[in-house]
């Protein structure tokens, strides 16, 4: 059985969560990444953790869908939890939602100097707004970053590949275009899978252990057989979050 971490779930908003976690070890999955969206998913990511520690790792963040003028609340929240934390996310820009572009930037600028202050790596939401978001965290100097389920300019690819940042890849790579055109021109070694749990792909709800479907689209795409790809996630994975597994 291969093996491979969930980079990226909610898992505050999945039902029955232990059963869940139980068919994610049961498919391979050695660990998770829980991520935050707001002040209130993020002391539910500490809970979880809290319950299912050296399996779940937790990231606090500032969604753009739940952005609002108090973020500095969820900021300095982040902060007071920094030591327990692998990442801050999920993190970024929308610009297809209504919430004022100007306060985006402005919170995740404030994101971005947060996340070298406390050395750690940025996942980044930045849906129809993937060039901005890799401006803004450049400008600032952050080093690590993941662009979660790239689905952006392919041009664009070459810039994050040569400031040594990630994306990630969904079970969309089983249909989304432009996530497949993405995966093809990226680096493996520079390539997360995750589930997004709980998102509804074409009416599947994911969870945990359909982070194999994004291994297994993968595979497919760069046409590399699974356990190699497995393998190379595995230490991509390892290194982009310092796990200690």
């Amino acid at each position: 059985m291969v093996k491979v971490i969930d980079a990226h779930a909610h898992l505050e908003e999945i039902d029955n969560l232990e059963e869940a976690l139980k068919r994610a070890q049961a498919a391979g999955v050695i660990a998770v990444v829980a991520v935050g969206s707001d002040y209130s998913s993020n002391i539910q990511v500490l809970e979880i953790w809290e319950k299912y520690k050296n399996y779940v790792y937790p990231a606090l963040g500032l969604h753009p869908w739940e952005l609002d003028e108090n973020y500095s609340k969820v900021l300095e929240q982040i902060r007071s939890e920094a030591d327990k934390i692998v990442a801050i996310g999920e993190v970024g820009l929308d610009f297809k939602i209504k919430i004022s572009k100007e306060l985006q930037i402005k919170a995740f600028r404030e994101v971005a100097k947060l996340a070298i202050e406390l050395d750690k790596p940025l996942i980044i939401h930045a849906r129809d707004a993937w060039r901005k978001a890799f401006e803004v965290i450049v400008e600032e100097g952050v080093q690590r970053a993941v662009f979660h389920w790239y689905s952006g300019p392919l041009d664009l690819l070459t810039e994050i590949e040569k400031k040594g940042y990630c994306i990630s890849v969904t079970p969309a790579i089983e249909y989304q275009r432009k996530h497949i055109a993405a995966v093809e021109k990226f680096p493996l070694d520079r390539i997360l899978v995750e589930s997004d749990s709980p998102v509804n792909y074409r009416g599947k709800i994911a969870e945990p252990a359909d982070t194999l479907i994004s291994l297994k689209g993968l595979a497919k795409v760069k046409n590399i057989s699974i356990e190699e790809v497995a393998e190379k996630v595995l230490d991509n994975t390892i290194k982009f979050y310092s796990l200690k597994i």
